[in-house]
Formats: structure tokens, C-alpha cells, sequence
């Protein structure tokens, strides 16, 4: 599973977009994983790698399947404190017993999933987008 996992990030690394395009769709994939559609974040990864043109499609889609299962019980939990502050303007504690609590909490969740994921979307892309001119210019210099 690593050497896949390394094979796909050195495809995309050596790949002909360019970093703007890697990162984007990386910081996009990220965006996406932030928000509350589990089970569902592949099928909009593809829908906006095919809507969005001008990122690298393959960044987008692999960025969306870094929330495994172990990452989203703290993205669920920063999210619900984004979305408390905001709806509440205080830090709420969520307690779920119950199936049926999970939609009292989605609102908050679903609320701060679109800043946070924003905020980390822009954060990964502007350091993806560094790390790769880095690496491109580190490998054209070893070419030479």
C-alpha cells in the first residue's frame, strides 16, 4: 500500500501540469475532505476534477482520499467547534447517543467544514505549490 501510495504521489509530482495545477487540485481534494459528505467525498472529487479544468485531476481525487477513517473523528470534531462559534458564538461540546443526534450536530458541522477546509485548502496549496518548484527545480539542476 506505501509503494502505491509513493508511486501516485511521484506521478503527480513528474506529471506535465504544472504546480499551480498539482497544488490547486490538491488544496481543492482538501477542501472537499473537510466537508461532511462521507461516502460521498470520491463522487465530488470526480464531479469537480471534470468542472474545475484547470487543476490536476489525479491531485484532487488522491488529496479527497487522505481522510481515511482514523482522520475524520478530528476534522468532525474541529469542524462542530468552527460551526459552534460561529451559529452560537461559543464553544459547544457535542455528545451523540443516538443515530438521530447525529442531525442535530450537522448544521455546525457542516457550517465550520467550509472555512476550515478553506483555510487548509489554501494553506496545503501554497505549500504544495513551494515543495514541488522546489523538487522541479532540484531535479532540472541534477539534469543538467
Amino acid at each position: 500500500m506505501f509503494k502505491q501510495f509513493k508511486r501516485t504521489i511521484k506521478d503527480i509530482v513528474i506529471s506535465e501540469s504544472s504546480p499551480l495545477e498539482i497544488s490547486a487540485g490538491f488544496g481543492i481534494g482538501i477542501f472537499i475532505g473537510f466537508l461532511p459528505f462521507y461516502g460521498f467525498q470520491t463522487i465530488l472529487s470526480i464531479l469537480a476534477a471534470v468542472i474545475i479544468k484547470r487543476v490536476n485531476k489525479l491531485s484532487l481525487i488522491f488529496a479527497t482520499q487522505l481522510f481515511l477513517p482514523f482522520v475524520i473523528p478530528f476534522v468532525v470534531a474541529l469542524n462542530f467547534l468552527t460551526g459552534s462559534l460561529i451559529l452560537y458564538r461559543r464553544v459547544s461540546i457535542f455528545h451523540i447517543e443516538d443515530i438521530s443526534d447525529v442531525l442535530v450536530y450537522f448544521k455546525p458541522i457542516l457550517l465550520g467544514s467550509i472555512p476550515n477546509g478553506l483555510l487548509v485548502g489554501l494553506i496545503s496549496t501554497a505549500v504544495l505549490n513551494k515543495i514541488i518548484n522546489f523538487i522541479r527545480r532540484r531535479n532540472n539542476a541534477g539534469e543538467k
